[in-house]
């Protein structure tokens, strides 16, 4: 595993949500790139050619906006790790690290835009 997506929420849904999605698609763009062909032959960098492997850990913080309900429903490869009072920031962060099977991990909130395979700026 390369890479540990750790997400923490609060009553954010939506913009959580968004962000799977955004995810979802850039894995998704990286293997039809992969396996892309331009007359037969596709030159791509290691870098480019290699699968990218990563899981995503969703923190929440007690919501009440039906955040639970919505991962469980339609993100059911997300590891989820429901707190039962909000705690802030910085302690969800930690639930998941021992957890995580990531080489390297990133943690945010759902408002943050990952770039898969690209160094964040």
């Amino acid at each position: 595993m390369d890479l540990s997506i750790i997400i923490v929420s609060w009553n954010v849904r939506d913009l959580l949500h968004g962000c799977l999605i955004s995810i979802q698609r850039q894995a998704v763009d990286r293997i039809a790139k992969r396996h892309a062909t331009d007359g037969g032959m596709e030159k791509q960098s290691k870098a480019e050619s290699d699968s990218l492997s990563f899981e995503i850990w969703v923190v929440d913080n007690a919501s009440s906006d039906g955040t639970v309900e919505m991962l469980r429903a339609e993100f059911p490869d997300v590891r989820l790790l429901p707190i039962p009072r909000m705690l802030g920031l910085a302690a969800p962060i930690t639930k998941p690290l021992p957890l995580r099977k990531g080489a390297i991990f990133s943690c945010s909130t759902p408002t943050r835009n990952y770039a898969l395979g690209h160094s964040a700026s």
